[in-house]
């Protein structure tokens, strides 16, 4: 029997969302697509019916979860202004729920060195979100204070520096932390 176009586009957002908590979770490289069919209740062959290829997915599923992430941030900051937008982002981003759960995290924290090694597509995906993120940073007057501070040469380079160390926050799960440290 086969499916209608809704039934087809909701099989296949259930398939990149899965696929993107599953990269963000154990990496591209280990995340098979018969054992990430199987999650999603469908057979390896079915795949191809909805992607050409892995980096397709990977592609669509990086995208997908740089979207939720960067709606979540803007919204954290929505409303807010100088110092207390870039807060609100900041707290949401290296909170300890974000860092002690991949699968729900930054795609670019978790993935990025694999990201960096996938085909074009997949690193213009990564490069469009990281912009996305650095932009969402340079709303905020304090971060927009910065960069008018170190010049126009350096403008773009300080909200880089900024969401880099946010990067690496957000990736560093120390074993020994407590839930009072956290706070």
């Amino acid at each position: 029997m086969r499916k209608s176009k809704r039934e087809t586009e909701e099989t296949r957002k259930r398939i990149v969302e899965m696929a993107a908590d599953e990269f963000r979770q154990h990496g591209i490289a280990t995340s098979g697509i018969a054992d990430l069919m199987a999650a999603v209740g469908l057979t390896h062959g079915g795949f191809y019916r909805h992607f050409d290829s892995k980096e397709q997915l990977v592609a669509e599923a990086t995208a997908a979860a740089l979207d939720t992430l960067l709606d979540t941030l803007a919204s954290a900051a929505s409303g807010k202004k100088g110092r207390n937008a870039l807060k609100a982002a900041l707290a949401v981003y290296v909170c300890a729920e974000h860092r002690d759960n991949p699968r729900d995290g930054c795609p670019l924290a978790a993935l990025g060195s694999e990201l960096a090694r996938s085909d074009k597509r997949v690193r213009d995906v990564a490069t469009t979100g990281f912009s996305r993120m650095v932009e969402i940073l340079r709303q905020s007057n304090s971060v927009r204070q910065l960069a008018q501070d170190a010049g126009p040469p350096q403008r773009v380079d300080k909200c880089h520096i900024m969401f880099t160390i946010f990067e690496g926050i957000a990736s560093d799960s120390p074993p020994a932390v407590t839930e009072e440290q956290d706070k």
